[in-house]
């Protein structure tokens, strides 16, 4: 907290549970934020966040937006990691809020926590969210597969299976031709229920715009029609993941994953 005074605040239930959420999904936004605390008011969730940060409990940095101006995001701070008993903790190279430019880890991130927030704090009624992983290593030595996430949900008396992959459009064709030769793989050989004891998963694609979609379900649907499901940022951002907007390789119909 260079050039600030550290401020003395009593944290709440509430904002230990949001410390140890930012332990795991490494950054978040304000809104991202409101999500995971159910604070409801802008004005409210600003003033308590810049307490955590002047508690230097948070880190906080800045993400430009597309209309030209600028976000705070807020990541674990090693006093807050400390207070919830972290003890591996992801720090951001960067200084005290300083605005990231061209940081594409960080823009990557963001994308992926979109999905890891509403499937877990916009669940529709009558559906639990059982986990999230991440992962730093392929999930087997068979398959050179390394996902961006992977989350399971109970609906129906089913327990589903979903990876998440976020696109930045930065991928080449060829890497996603690889991706889903990978998927398609781990679907038909067994490994998928081998290693994660779960019969069968689903495979759901973010990207950054429908142009970017409609490139993707080209990809995919030449090695299958199945398990993939593709929405894009905004819509995920607006009406989260359990609206009926998913398209599927083939066809129009937007569909639910419920």
């Amino acid at each position: 907290m260079t050039g600030n005074k550290v401020i003395r605040v009593i944290p709440t239930p509430r904002d230990l549970h949001l410390l140890r959420e930012l332990a795991e999904v490494k950054v978040l936004d304000r809104e991202q934020v409101q999500l995971v605390t159910g604070i409801r008011g802008i004005n409210r969730a600003n003033d308590r966040l810049g307490q955590l940060h002047k508690a230097g409990l948070v880190r906080r940095h800045f993400q430009g937006t597309p209309a030209g101006g600028r976000k705070a995001i807020y990541s674990l701070a090693h006093r807050g990691a400390a207070l919830v008993e972290v003890d591996k903790l992801w720090r951001l190279q960067h200084a005290e809020d300083e605005l990231l430019i061209g940081d594409s880890f960080t823009a990557h991130q963001m994308a992926l926590n979109w999905i890891w927030a509403s499937a877990k704090y916009r669940l529709p009624y009558g559906m639990k969210f059982l986990c999230w992983r991440n992962f730093q290593e392929p999930i087997s030595a068979a398959l050179p597969l390394v996902p961006d996430g992977y989350f399971e949900i109970r609906f129906g008396g089913e327990e589903i299976a979903h990876f998440v992959e976020a696109d930045l459009g930065t991928e080449s064709q060829r890497v996603w031709e690889r991706k889903v030769q990978l998927y398609v793989k781990l679907a038909t050989s067994g490994e998928f229920s081998r290693i994660f004891k779960r019969g069968r998963f689903r495979v759901l694609i973010s990207a950054p715009s429908d142009r970017r979609l409609t490139n993707i379900c080209a990809t995919v649907r030449k090695h299958t029609n199945k398990i993939f499901f593709l929405l894009d940022q905004k819509t995920i951002h607006r009406d989260g993941i359990y609206a009926p907007l998913w398209l599927r390789p083939e066809g129009d119909v937007r569909q639910s994953l419920t």
